[in-house]
């Protein structure tokens, strides 16, 4: 395995146990720090498992099992969910046959074994990290399900395939560990979708948002304004 992948993968198990001190009371001893390769802040969200969750983003097996893909209430301002569910739902299906009489929702889908559609409540934290040896930011998250037993605990960890994006390992190793109560770690090591626009100079945050400020992105060109 490459040096680099591997680095990630150590970086990102940190950075998932750094998340599983997961207290809500705000007078808990501080334990597992952050460390010190994040760049820039970590963002959690907790999702209830009813509207939103951690595998399907809301969608449920109905929904990932849909032809039609959710929609955007605007298309040219989409919203960090929207973005988050689009990107749920393309990762999901690119590796998973969710066709007729392909095994979907029988043998294998969210709602197997895990309810009717299938929704995972829990914490998720998405973040930047720098790897030694490069200076392109790498994105990890990791996903911690309501169900995670902290004295009998799993972790899976999910790295996306190719160029696939943070969502990439989502509808394989990331649900197989959800279901499981697993806290699952991924990450796109560097190499997932996010892209500079150089006309406008916006490029994408964590969320997936567009910014032309001068913040942490996915990735941003190393040009000049003359050479833009």
């Amino acid at each position: 395995m490459k040096p680099i992948i591997i680095c990630t993968l150590i970086g990102a198990t940190g950075f998932a146990l750094s998340a599983c001190n997961n207290s809500e009371n705000d007078n808990a001893p501080a334990v597992n720090p952050v460390p010190g390769f994040i760049q820039g802040n970590i963002q959690r969200t907790h999702y209830d498992g009813v509207t939103d969750d951690l595998l399907t983003a809301g969608l449920g097996a109905t929904g990932l099992g849909s032809s039609t893909a959710p929609a955007f209430s605007d298309p040219l301002n989409p919203s960090s969910g929207e973005l988050r569910q689009l990107a749920i739902y393309n990762n999901y299906r690119a590796l998973v046959d969710t066709s007729a009489g392909g095994g979907y929702g029988e043998f294998f889908g969210p709602g197997v074994g895990n309810g009717t559609e299938g929704l995972i409540p829990g914490h998720e934290y998405i973040a930047f990290m720098t790897v030694p040896g490069s200076d392109v930011p790498v994105t990890v998250m990791a996903q911690i399900p309501d169900s995670f037993d902290p004295q009998n605990p799993c972790m899976i960890t999910a790295p996306s395939s190719g160029s696939r994006g943070i969502y990439g390992a989502i509808g394989t190793a990331g649900e197989w560990g959800l279901k499981k109560g697993c806290a699952l770690v991924y990450t796109d090591k560097g190499s997932g979708t996010g892209a500079h626009n150089l006309e406008t100079n916006t490029a994408q945050r964590l969320d997936g948002t567009l910014t032309a400020a001068a913040e942490p992105v996915q990735f941003r060109a190393d040009l000049t304004d003359a050479g833009r």
